[in-house]
C-alpha cells in the first residue's frame, strides 16, 4: 500500500512539474526567445496550448494592470496546469511572461510555486527599450502613453522604472540562487544568435544543446503605427465604457487574440520609427547610468555598450 501510495505522489509531482519561467522584460527580444523555446523538440512551451502570456503569477498592481491586466493566480493552480501540454517524457515545461519581472509578489508566488525552477530574463539598452516601447505600446487598442516620448517619459513614473532592471532583479537574485536565473543581453541576440541558443538550452540541461531553431534568424516583431486615427479614437471611447463595465471582459476582449488580430489587420501598418533626438537619448541615459552600473555587478556581465550614448 506504502509504495502504491508513493507512486502517486510521484506522479502527482511529475504532473505539476514546470521546469522554468520567462520573468521578462517587454521589448527585449523576448518574443525572439519564446520561438526559440518553442522550437526545441524537447520542451513542451505553454504557447503551444494557450498561445499568449499567462499572467499567473502577477499581482494586479496598477503598473501591471496598466499594461498586462488582471492577474490570473485567483484561477488556481489547476487552471495553469491545464494551460500547458500534457507532461511527455523526455520533455522539459515552461512559460514566458513579461509582467513578472517588475513584480516581487510573482517572485514570491513563484518561490512558492517552485523553488527550484529555472528563471530565464532578457535585457536590452535601457534607453532603446524604453523608446521602442514606447512606439509599440502608442499602436495598441488602449495607448498608456502621452503625445510624444519625451511627455511620457517625464510625466509617467511606471513607464521610467520599466527599464530599471536593476531595481526589479535585485530581489529575485536575494530569494533565488544566482544559478537558476539565466541572463541574455539583447545585443547578443542581433550578433550572435546560435550561441544565445547553445547557451540557452544548456541552461535548461537539454541533451541537444546544438539544435539549430527553424526561427533562428527570424525578426519576431516589427514595428507598426496606427492607420486610422479616427478609428483608434473610436475603438479607445468603445474600450474606455467597456473597461468601466466590466474589467474583466474588457481584458477578456481586448487580449483575444481573434479581436487583435483583427485590429492588427485593419489599423496597423508597418512603420519604421524616427531616431530618437540626441538630447532626449542623453537625458534619458542619465535616468538610467546608476542603475545600469549596480546591474553590471548584480549580473556579472560586461554592460559597456550600453553606456556609450
Amino acid at each position: 500500500m506504502g509504495g502504491l501510495q508513493f507512486i502517486s505522489l510521484k506522479n502527482l509531482v511529475k504532473k505539476n512539474k514546470i521546469d522554468f519561467i520567462g520573468i521578462g522584460a517587454m521589448k527585449c527580444g523576448t518574443t525572439w526567445i519564446a520561438d526559440q523555446l518553442q522550437d526545441h523538440p524537447e520542451i513542451s512551451f505553454s504557447r503551444e496550448k494557450s498561445l499568449k502570456e499567462l499572467h499567473f503569477f502577477a499581482s494586479d498592481t496598477k503598473q501591471s494592470l496598466k499594461i498586462h491586466g488582471p492577474s490570473n493566480y485567483s484561477r488556481g493552480l489547476d487552471w495553469y496546469l491545464s494551460q500547458f501540454p500534457d507532461v511527455q517524457k523526455g520533455k522539459i515545461r515552461g512559460e514566458y511572461c513579461n509582467s513578472y519581472i517588475s513584480d516581487t509578489k510573482a517572485a514570491d508566488r513563484i518561490k512558492s510555486f517552485d523553488p527550484n525552477i529555472k528563471l530565464i530574463v532578457s535585457l536590452r539598452n535601457p534607453v532603446d527599450m524604453v523608446y521602442s516601447l514606447f512606439w509599440y505600446l502608442n499602436s495598441s487598442l488602449n495607448s498608456p502613453f502621452l503625445d510624444t516620448f519625451e511627455k511620457s517619459f517625464s510625466k509617467l513614473s511606471w513607464y521610467r522604472t520599466k527599464a530599471l532592471y536593476y531595481e526589479q532583479l535585485k530581489y529575485y537574485f536575494s530569494i533565488f540562487p544566482k544559478k537558476q536565473i539565466h541572463v541574455i543581453i539583447f545585443d547578443d541576440i542581433v550578433n550572435n544568435p546560435k550561441k544565445v541558443c547553445k547557451d540557452l538550452y544548456k541552461f535548461l540541461e537539454l541533451k541537444n544543446v546544438e539544435y539549430v531553431p527553424k526561427t533562428l534568424k527570424q525578426n519576431s516583431r516589427s514595428a507598426v503605427t496606427k492607420r486610422f486615427g479616427v478609428l483608434s479614437k473610436f475603438f479607445f471611447s468603445i474600450a474606455k465604457c467597456l473597461q468601466k463595465f466590466s474589467p474583466k471582459l474588457y481584458w477578456d476582449i481586448t487580449n483575444n487574440r481573434m479581436v487583435y488580430s483583427f485590429y492588427k489587420k485593419v489599423n496597423n501598418k508597418s512603420f519604421k520609427y524616427p531616431k530618437i533626438n540626441k538630447d532626449t537619448e542623453l537625458m534619458v541615459y542619465n535616468y538610467y547610468s546608476s542603475d545600469i552600473n549596480k546591474l553590471e555587478k548584480l549580473i556579472d556581465k560586461d554592460l559597456s555598450g550600453w553606456k556609450k550614448v
